[in-house]
Parts: structure tokens; C-alpha cells; sequence
């Protein structure tokens, strides 16, 4: 049953968290940070007006706080795995790849929502930290809830930046104008100590009242990504080891079962974003719906599935990697087969309505975060690497998502090879889950498989180079600090 968080305190907690507004607004007209946090639940409302800035990022109403495009678009376009439909391409250009200072777009936004996370994290943490009217255990928790978000930031500003400035205290006259980069694996390794020290302060599982708020083993998720970028491959097998064996989450026996809004929060869910159509809805199905223009269909019927825009679909050089028996593929072609439709492009199923659901722009269905196959495959990685070849757990690990898609066991395969297996993989299992441009980055793979892709996306085929893993520090953040030096290429 769907437990949405209570949006009372969301609406509270937004009027006490923006730096920007905070500096705008009439004094007389809303509660100071300072004067709040004088209770449990004003802990509570501050925590869950941090999550309220995630789902910003994960499919929230798109123009708040401008902006235009969220991950969705950011972690998967100019990949191997998505294309918009009706020679869109051009109005992406971090798919194209003639992303420069001058083509950013809508950069600066994300820049910009990352660093009022930030903000609003340090601000929880200072406030509730300092708080004398809150008891020890909420305080442990709500304190950790804000570890949790400033770490989940960075963790996408050193993916996407690399080296961005570094503020990890909150001063309503400090802000990150004026400071230099920070290099991010210094970053990194200051959020793996907070989710080291924070994370068993964090529920094992969300409360009924609280579904969504993050807990110990999301918190062990973000660690794991974490030590993955920093090749600390011995405390990414241990971390997900943990996870796996001394977690009430488990895999799922059917690929089926994880998606649509009757297997929200199931047990290998990790961790996902809550949404109620009507009420609190994300637009990411709607991203992803077919529109008329593009298709059409010989029964009335299907009529509300053509109220989307068609931006993200799988391209036909993702589907033509699968192997025939693969039981993923059918959720990467929505209705394929289906006589009333005859689709041109591939639909990802994983995140749409059913038919008579579908309202452009409101939909209800959760937006998963993090799952329990995912560790699976990071353990595999980590032990291939850790042991210069897969181990025995490396080998369970991998041949445990096979299975369950229907394929064959893999065995007697080198570093290398294993290697490759884990790329595939992990397209497979996880694709539109907001994984595959930072994997491909952080394996140094992005430039090598976009020139791949001169069929979907022969632009980016031809202009993708090696500067392009990471995006430019928008020019604006340039102008008003001195300090900040422009990434090489831009």
C-alpha cells in the first residue's frame, strides 16, 4: 500500500530551507532555521524537506526551482542505451556531444539544485546536531538522514564535475562563492567517513509513516559507489556482502515483479522515491510514453498510452545485445509483438502506467533508487578485480542475475573477459536506472561506446571525446568565482 510522506512538513520545511529565499524573504513571514528544530517532528519535517530536494532530481514536476531536465536525461542520454524519438537529438547536447560553455543548457540548473542540497544538508545536520529539545535517537537518525543526503549530492557532482568546491558546514553567509575545487577523491573519501560513521545510525527499514526516508543499507548502497570509484575493491565486496547477507532484502524470483506500482517496495526495492498520482506526482512516465506523432495504434482503446513525449526510449543497438532468451528484453519493448500497435521505437516499460493510468505529466508510480541486484553486481566487480580474476563469489554472484533471467551460467573466463561480462551485465539488469553514464565513466568506456553508436546517434559517434565524461562548471558559477577553473576541453 502506498505511504506517502507527509507533505504538511514537506511544504514547512521547504519555506526554511532555501539559502536564496531565505535571503530574500520578509523575516516576520516564516520561521528561522535557528528557531526551528525544537522538537522531534520539527527534526522530522527538516529531514523530509531534504528528500523533497532528491525528488526533484528523480522525476518531480519539471520548471521547479528551473529545472528543465533531471537525471533522467543527464545519466542516460549520450550513452548506449537511449535516444529521444523525432530527431530530437539536437536539443541534447551532452547526447550529441557538442556540449561546450557556450551550448550548457540547462547545466547550471542541476549545478545549482546539487549545491541547495548541499546547503539544505548542512543545514539539518548543523541544527538538529546542536538541537537541545530533540531526544538522542532521532537526533542520531536525523543527523544521519543529512549525512546521507550531503554524501548522495557530491556523490553526483564528483561523477558529473569531477573537482567542484567543497562546503560541509552551514553558514548563512557562506556559500561556495569564492572557493576553489576541492579534488573529488578527497571529497569522496570525506563522504565515505560520514556513511561510515553514520550509516548504523540509520533504520534498518523505512517506518510505514516514512516510506522513502533513507536507511542503513541505502546508506551502505551510496558507500559501495563510493569505495567503487575510489578502487577500494576489498571494502566494496565487504560492503555489499553485508548488504546481501545481513539485510531483510532478497532477490526477487521473477524480473516481472519488480515493476509497476503493485510491486512498489518490495524486498529487493533498497531504497525509492514515493509518489501518489493526483497528489504527489513525478513526470518521469510520462518521459518516457510514446506520443502521437511518433506512433499510432488500431484500437481506441490504447488511446491514453500516446500522451507522452517519447524523450527517452531504448535504442535498437541496446536490444540487439540481448540474447534471445534474455527475460529482461520484454521490459525494454513495451507492447512488442502486440498486433494492436506496430511501434517504431523501443518503449522501457520498467516505469510506465497501465493504459488506463496514464495522465500526461501525473503519475504515481515510485521512482527506485537503489535495488538489491545491484550490489550483487558491484561484489562481482570488486572480486574480479580484487583477486585479478573471478573468484568463486564473483561467479555466484554474476550467475545469480543470470539466472534469473533465463541465461546461462557463466565460467571459465578471465580478468578481461569477466570484465566485459560485468559491462553487459549491469546494461541488462539495471538500464534507465540512472546507472550507465557514470559506469561507463568511471570505467573510462564512454568515449569507446558511443563511437558505437553511429546508428541512433551518429552525431555523438563523431563528436564524443574524452573531455566529454565530464560537464563543463557552468559559466555563470565562472563569472561570479574568481577561483573556479573551467574543466580541459571547454
Amino acid at each position: 500500500m502506498k505511504k506517502l510522506i507527509n507533505i504538511g512538513a514537506i511544504i514547512i520545511s521547504l519555506s526554511l530551507f532555501s539559502c536564496t529565499d531565505f535571503l530574500d524573504e520578509d523575516p516576520k513571514s516564516f520561521v528561522s532555521p535557528d528557531q526551528f528544530y525544537q522538537s522531534d517532528v520539527e527534526a522530522n519535517a527538516g529531514a523530509i524537506g531534504c528528500y523533497h530536494n532528491v525528488t526533484k532530481l528523480f522525476g518531480g514536476q519539471p520548471g521547479i526551482d528551473g529545472l528543465q531536465w533531471d537525471l533522467n536525461y543527464f545519466l542516460h542520454y549520450g550513452t548506449d542505451i537511449a535516444r529521444p524519438t523525432g530527431g530530437r537529438e539536437a536539443q541534447y547536447p551532452f547526447h550529441v556531444y557538442n556540449l561546450s560553455v557556450a551550448t550548457e543548457g540547462a547545466i547550471p540548473d542541476l549545478w545549482r539544485v546539487f549545491y541547495r542540497g548541499v546547503a539544505d544538508a548542512n543545514n539539518l545536520i548543523d541544527k538538529v546536531m546542536n538541537s537541545k529539545n530533540t531526544t538522542e535517537s532521532i537526533r542520531k537518525q536525523i543527523v544521519a538522514e543529512g549525512l546521507f543526503y550531503r554524501a548522495f549530492y557530491y556523490y553526483y557532482l564528483t561523477s558529473l564535475w569531477g573537482d567542484v568546491p567543497y562546503i560541509d558546514r552551514f553558514d548563512i553567509n557562506y556559500s561556495i562563492s569564492g572557493l576553489p575545487r576541492t579534488s573529488c577523491s578527497e571529497i569522496r573519501k570525506n563522504m565515505i567517513s560520514d556513511l561510515e560513521a553514520s550509516a548504523n545510525d540509520l533504520p534498518d527499514n523505512s517506518a510505514d509513516n516514512y516510506k522513502g526516508r533513507p536507511t542503513r543499507w541505502a546508506a551502505k548502497m551510496l558507500l559501495s559507489k563510493f569505495y567503487l570509484w575510489e578502487k577500494e575493491w576489498a571494502k566494496v565486496s565487504s560492503t555489499c556482502e553485508e548488504i546481501i547477507s545481513q539485510s531483510s532484502h532478497r532477490l526477487l524470483n521473477s524480473y516481472d515483479d519488480l515493476w509497476g506500482e503493485e510491486h512498489e517496495y518490495n524486498e529487493e526495492s533498497i531504497w525509492e522515491l514515493d509518489f501518489v498520482q493526483h497528489i504527489f506526482r513525478q513526470h518521469r512516465t510520462t518521459q518516457m510514453c510514446p506520443r502521437g506523432v511518433d506512433e499510432t495504434s488500431t484500437d481506441p482503446a490504447l488511446s491514453s498510452i500516446f500522451t507522452g513525449y517519447g524523450l527517452l526510449t531504448a535504442t535498437p543497438e541496446f536490444i540487439t545485445t540481448f540474447d534471445q532468451h534474455d527475460a529482461r528484453i520484454i521490459w525494454y519493448k513495451w507492447l512488442d509483438g502486440d498486433d494492436r500497435v506496430n511501434f517504431i521505437f523501443n518503449y522501457v516499460a520498467k516505469f510506465l502506467d497501465k493504459p488506463e493510468n496514464m495522465i500526461r505529466g501525473n503519475s504515481g508510480i515510485n521512482v527506485l533508487i537503489y535495488r538489491l541486484a545491484d550490489a550483487y553486481l558491484m561484489q562481482a566487480e570488486a572480486e574480479n578485480e580484487l583477486n585479478n580474476g573471478p573468484t568463486a563469489k564473483a561467479y555466484d554472484r554474476i550467475n545469480t542475475i543470470r539466472e534469473r533471467a533465463n541465461l546461462l551460467p557463466l565460467a571459465g573466463r578471465s580478468k578481461d573477459q569477466f570484465f566485459s561480462d560485468i559491462i553487459n551485465e549491469r546494461k541488462w539488469e539495471l538500464a534507465f536506472e540512472y546507472h550507465r553514464k557514470i559506469d561507463l565513466c568511471r570505467w573510462n568506456k564512454l568515449v569507446e561506446v558511443v563511437h558505437t553508436m553511429g546508428g541512433s546517434n551518429p552525431d555523438g559517434a563523431k563528436h564524443v571525446q574524452q573531455h566529454h565524461q565530464l560537464f563543463p562548471i557552468p559559466s555563470k558559477e565562472m563569472m561570479k568565482n574568481k577561483n573556479l577553473t573551467q574543466n580541459p576541453g571547454y
